[in-house]
């Protein structure tokens, strides 16, 4: 009994030593691996921005950009190396005046330099190696601001009055450099096409959203123009005229089908639609009440079935000017559909 005693506890010293030897070993392979250094390659953004309440403005390069991409090498351990790859996942921001030069000009920066002190490797445990590019050129400018009156453009309207832009003034913002260049004190809001044929003659309308253009020289992604857009109110003169016909003339129109099969006779009493008002552009009147355009009304009978005996049928104003409005009280003509004989001639009306 006392010797399987003995064997039993000698056993769990066996296994408790075992275990002891496999959790050091686990413990010392993960602690050399944790310290063993290795590098990693990481694309980073910077972003080159100004401290709240600077009046200077950063960028880089011909295309005016305010942030740029880099490739950074970095070493560490595996660990550090993980922490360090979420954290720059994140735009990295470069400050006016820490990081980047707080005096107008341009200046050639070293990113290795700088990003070495940088407080986002802070507690990272990683060492910056190498950067590419090594180097950046970096534009500082005042921020500048001024205003500009807006000018509405109306192309082919017949104004009562200038049109009244609200707000009368954009505010330009943007690198002193390019905003001060030009003398250039109007901006305009051109009303389109499809704005235009909204307006009606002789009233006054109010149309939002009109863009202000931006000038060549303004167009800059560092320029910012506020607001964009503006309201506009535009009043356009009365060019509609009236003119009283007294009397318009009748005519018929049949297919030529219709024109073997069926005569439509007119009572001259009832040739002509009487007091007829027409209404359009000044011009158009005008050429109405000299002979030198005719208003005609017409029987549009082509697509219709006809057949013999009494009818009535409305006529149709027409002008050779388009938008003409006719105003008449009765525009129904009575005729008397007759069927032609084999051999007779063809007379419409």
């Amino acid at each position: 009994m006392l010797e399987s005693l003995r064997r039993g506890s000698s056993l769990r010293s066996r296994l408790l030593r075992i275990a002891l030897v496999i959790t050091l070993s686990i413990a010392v392979w993960t602690f050399a691996e944790a310290r063993s250094l290795t590098r990693a390659t990481l694309s980073v953004t910077l972003v080159f921005s100004a401290p709240s309440g600077s009046d200077l403005i950063a960028w880089t390069g011909e295309k005016f950009e305010r942030r740029t991409s880099v490739t950074l090498e970095i070493e560490g351990s595996r660990a550090a190396l993980d922490r360090a790859g979420q954290r720059l996942e994140d735009p990295v921001e470069l400050l006016i005046g820490d990081g980047l030069p707080a005096s107008v000009g341009q200046e050639t920066i070293s990113l290795r330099e700088v990003l070495r002190e940088h407080s986002v490797f802070d507690r990272l445990a990683v060492s910056l190696i190498d950067v590419a590019p090594r180097t950046v050129n970096v534009q500082i400018d005042e921020v500048s601001q001024r205003t500009a009156k807006v000018r509405v453009v109306t192309s082919e309207a017949d104004l009562e009055s200038p049109p009244i832009a609200e707000p009368s003034t954009v505010t330009i913002t943007g690198p002193a450099s390019i905003v001060n260049k030009d003398s250039i004190d109007t901006l305009d809001a051109p009303v389109s096409a499809e704005q235009r044929a909204l307006l009606r003659s002789g009233t006054t309308t109010e149309v939002p959203g009109l863009a202000v253009t931006i000038p060549q020289a303004w167009r800059n992604p560092l320029v910012q123009v506020t607001p964009g857009t503006i309201k506009a109110t535009i009043a356009l003169r009365n060019t509609i005229e009236s003119h009283d016909i007294p009397s318009v003339p009748v005519m018929v129109r049949l297919s030529p089908t219709q024109m073997r099969q069926w005569q439509v006779r007119i009572a001259p009493e009832d040739g002509y639609l009487r007091d007829v008002r027409v209404s359009g552009p000044a011009q158009a009147i005008a050429a109405i009440k000299d002979g030198r355009q005719r208003v005609v009304a017409t029987l549009q009978l082509e697509s219709l079935e006809l057949s013999a005996g009494p009818a009535t049928f409305e006529a149709v104003l027409t002008s050779q000017t388009p938008g003409l409005d006719f105003i008449v009280s009765d525009k129904t003509v009575p005729v008397e559909v007759v069927a032609i004989e084999q051999g007779q001639p063809a007379d419409p009306g």
